[in-house]
């Protein structure tokens, strides 16, 4: 936050929107007061670094590199990420849609409250998605480009009519022994060259084609349904 004076961004009581010049580097840690915004924009080759404290967002974060190792982002408003995305700690709790393009190598993102995926994809990696809360997809696709996509929930996972698909393998995992652990795919997941594996504690509803090399659907406790239309 070395950026603003008295180490505090601007915020929603005096501004309306924060847009960053080219290249900047925005730091946000421990040392900046909370701090609510109506949306904060970084331009081309700059980077979003989240430290500590607590920053919520009402409209978007939209920035080329984001990096979080701490602190609390949340509010209504949507992460976007064009380049890169990094997370060894801290809380992702925004309730809007988290859009990521991730450049190079894998996206994963390990986090204690639920997701809501829009676009989120990778050219060459892996996805891995392990959250508490759930897993939300929607109308946008999520895509493995080069690798594999693995969703771990602890609460639901959602599959929106934007689809799964990946080069590799894909696996959906909601085992947490709680009723609500439950898969619906409203959505088609598509693996070009590995296996799907699906795996709930409670119910699977199928209402969506799903393509592999070989495909495993179980519950432990719960019902399949499969729809009629949901080839496999």
């Amino acid at each position: 936050v070395g950026n603003w004076a008295a180490s505090a961004l601007p915020d929603a009581g005096n501004v309306g929107a924060v847009g960053l010049p080219p290249g900047t580097t925005v730091n946000f840690d421990a040392a900046a007061l909370a701090t609510q915004l109506d949306s904060i924009t970084v331009a081309a080759g700059g980077s979003f670094v989240m430290a500590g404290s607590s920053l919520t967002v009402a409209n978007s974060l939209t920035t080329p590199n984001f990096s979080q190792t701490g602190g609390t982002l949340s509010g209504a408003g949507s992460l976007n990420v064009s380049s890169s995305f990094a997370k060894s700690g801290g809380s992702l709790a925004l309730t809007g849609l988290i859009n990521i393009a991730q450049a190079a190598g894998a996206l994963t993102i390990v986090n204690n409250a639920p997701l809501t995926l829009g676009a989120l994809s990778t050219s060459s990696g892996n996805i891995l998605i392990d959250t508490s809360g759930g897993i939300f997809t929607t109308a946008s696709p999520v895509s493995a480009n080069g690798g594999s996509l693995s969703f771990v929930s602890h609460s639901p996972i959602v599959v929106g009519s934007g689809g799964v698909n990946a080069t590799g393998g894909i696996s959906l995992t909601a085992n947490e022994t709680a009723a609500d652990s439950t898969i619906t795919l409203n959505g088609p997941l598509a693996s070009s060259g590995g296996a799907v594996n699906i795996a709930a504690y409670g119910n699977v509803t199928q209402n969506a084609a799903i393509q592999g090399q070989s495909i495993s659907v179980a519950s432990t406790s719960g019902n399949i349904a499969v729809a009629p239309s949901a080839i496999s």
